[in-house]
């Protein structure tokens, strides 16, 4: 589904209404709009005409690589995949125009393009800009992992690198990918769609409205069972939430790095023993003791607590856990209990986000609050996606397990999800 979105926002159509100064609507469901079912009618006569395969992402990936398939539509995530293979040369083209219109793809895998579009200035601004968006690191992040990087002195620098410019010029049109929960029930729906009309089985319009349709439902579907059971419904809005995830990575990494600082190798865990060398013997613990993300995260707090940055990051996020708890304090004062999506996506295969920490981390986009809060919460099965299970998330004010409790209870008993098992 991914890879075929320029089809459908290259005609104006869109998974969910976007505008720059308030982002995401998840109550404008675009998937029918009359752009969408154009970009997919489109995408129909190119696998018609033999121009494109009837496959999806993973398919497309495997025919590319095996130089069965002239071009795939990606992103710079990929090339790791590209350089690690010599069976088919290859280069980088811009997205080219569809009926005379610039497709518009998501952008968001480096977090400069998601900070780009977020009001978040009081955590994020003073650590992007003066030390993730130097050249330095930029430069450093790209050598890693070689993504299109967003700063624009490290995108001159790299003007020797055709690759990185090329996936620049397509990210210029694009949009932020939504950093909502109700993604997670779009990629089901709109994959389906997308099979049946590249497979020949259904025409266009029919297919979209029925992934319009999907999607709408999956979102409402589960608070329509509570309203069906007696329950009041309505809207809250908690405005400070937006900030849990960047506060979270500062207070927790920091309190990681501390706390992580005892594994020396001398008093308990692991110990490399194969030295004679005191100092050597605790560097190699820690190099063969820690994980990558064990190492991230003691990285990324130990510069927080750093002398000179402690009140600027790891002081300010604790200020804003504040506020974060105060927000749902109030909303409190009037509801019972939240109902939120568990996770703003369904399960990924095995292995396929380790790679990108920012993805990984933004997986937790709906829980982080909880926890930034220190709230009950708990999550139950509440329907399927793409043939994988979906979570409705449950969250009370404190010492309210009980009344969670006695709210999925009733939930389960007129619903079956519970019993359900994916097909494996």
């Amino acid at each position: 589904a991914y890879h075929n979105y320029p089809f459908v926002s290259a005609l104006g159509g869109y998974i969910f209404k976007y505008d720059p100064a308030t982002g995401y609507d998840p109550g404008d469901v675009g998937l029918d709009s009359e752009g969408a079912v154009a970009g997919v009618a489109f995408l129909a006569d190119l696998v018609a005409d033999g121009l494109v395969g009837p496959t999806n992402y993973n398919t497309a990936k495997t025919l590319f690589l095996e130089g069965k398939q002239p071009f795939w539509i990606t992103g710079p995530w990929e090339l790791g995949s590209l350089n690690a293979q010599d069976s088919v040369s290859w280069s980088v083209a811009k997205l080219p125009t569809i009926a005379g219109q610039a497709p518009a793809p998501f952008v968001g895998s480096q977090g400069m393009f998601m900070s780009a579009f977020s009001p978040n200035k009081v955590l994020a601004r003073t650590f992007l800009l003066d030390f993730v968006a130097t050249p330095e690191t930029m430069r450093a992040l790209y050598d890693a992992d070689p993504r299109n990087p967003a700063y624009r002195e490290v995108f001159d620098q790299l003007a020797d690198n055709p690759v990185a410019q090329t996936f620049a010029l397509s990210a210029a049109d694009g949009v932020p990918m939504p950093n909502i929960a109700q993604m997670g029930a779009v990629w089901g729906p709109l994959g389906n769609a997308l099979l049946l009309v590249r497979n020949g089985e259904s025409e266009a319009e029919a297919a979209m409205k029925t992934a319009a349709e999907g999607v709408r439902e999956a979102v409402e579907g589960a608070i329509k069972v509570l309203e069906g059971l007696g329950a009041s419904v309505e809207p809250v809005s908690l405005p400070t939430t937006e900030y849990a995830l960047a506060c979270y990575y500062i207070i927790a990494p920091s309190e990681c790095s501390a706390n992580l600082a005892r594994y020396d190798g001398v008093k308990f865990g692991y110990s490399y023993q194969d030295t004679p060398d005191m100092w050597e013997a605790m560097e190699t613990t820690r190099q063969q003791g820690f994980g990558p993300e064990v190492k991230r995260r003691i990285m990324l707090g130990a510069y927080a607590l750093s002398a000179g940055y402690y009140d600027a990051y790891y002081l300010k996020a604790q200020q804003v856990r504040t506020l974060i708890r105060q927000g749902f304090a109030r909303v409190f004062e009037t509801v019972d209990a939240l109902v939120t999506p568990t996770s703003p996506v369904v399960a990924f295969p095995l292995g396929e986000k380790t790679a990108d920490p920012v993805q990984m981390y933004l997986i937790d986009v709906c829980t982080l609050p909880i926890n930034i809060a220190g709230l009950p919460a708990m999550s139950v099965p509440c329907g399927f996606s793409d043939g994988l299970p979906v979570g409705m998330q449950l969250i009370g004010p404190h010492l309210s397990e009980e009344r969670l409790l006695n709210i999925a209870y009733a939930y389960e008993q007129a619903t079956e999800w519970h019993k359900a098992m994916p097909g494996l």
